[in-house]
């Protein structure tokens, strides 16, 4: 499976202000950036983002397929919401409670069972599906058992990661992640729990991830970067 990651942060690494709930997440980036991830979206069968991630965005994360298709005939990629807590916002709950039956599935992995209004909304939906990767025959990590069932069941060839920055750093420690278009934006925002573009703990020394740079394409006050990134090796 090719995977791919798209996101936009501030000079200093930052995806969005400090100290903010989902819903008051700051988008940094502008119209441009956002007609480049719609670019970006059509090169993937699926997109995969955090629950933080999607409720902060849910109306972008969902969006429909942007090809120049009638407005009718659009549909909706696969999409993956990873979560330990089920906590779908009101907004990012409507979301997937309106998911049309003839769009590709919604996903949802947890390893946690759902609380009751979800677990009604997986029995209404047949499209709504729970992955559980301990339900899993393979011996592998979770992340590894999400990629193999997407391949297995869904035909999915291309995966399309939106963040956050949590998630980011599982698909680069389990060293999956093969590309990234990432926006750079003009801002300075600081702070030391500020959510950043890589979260977690970071890596080990020898162990850095490092990127090629494809292009670099200045517009307006926004770099747009494409890179590969490149994994060392033992």
């Amino acid at each position: 499976m090719r995977i791919i990651a798209c996101l936009a942060s501030s000079i200093d690494g930052k995806i969005t202000a400090a100290q903010l709930p989902p819903t008051d997440w700051v988008k940094l980036g502008t119209s441009a950036d956002l007609n480049r991830l719609f670019t970006v979206r059509n090169q993937a069968d699926a997109i995969l983002c955090g629950l933080t991630t999607f409720n902060a965005w849910a109306g972008v994360r969902w969006s429909l397929n942007q090809q120049a298709q009638p407005e009718a005939e659009r549909i909706a990629k696969t999409h993956i919401v990873l979560t330990h807590s089920w906590q779908f916002t009101p907004e990012a709950l409507e979301v997937v409670e309106h998911w049309q039956p003839h769009w590709q599935p919604f996903i949802i992995m947890a390893s946690t069972p759902p609380h009751q209004a979800i677990e009604a909304l997986l029995q209404a939906h047949s499209n709504v599906i729970w992955f559980n990767p301990t339900n899993s025959q393979s011996e592998q990590n979770p992340l590894a058992a999400l990629i193999y069932w997407l391949e297995a069941n869904h035909g999915i060839q291309t995966l399309l990661v939106e963040g956050g920055g949590q998630v980011i750093e599982q698909f680069l420690k389990a060293q999956r992640l093969q590309a990234l278009y990432l926006t750079i934006t003009p801002w300075l925002i600081g702070g030391s729990t500020t959510p950043s573009l890589i979260g977690g703990e970071g890596f080990a020394k020898g162990t850095f991830p490092k990127i090629k740079w494809e292009s670099i394409e200045p517009e307006g006050d926004e770099l747009f970067i494409h890179a590969s990134i490149i994994y060392p090796t033992n």
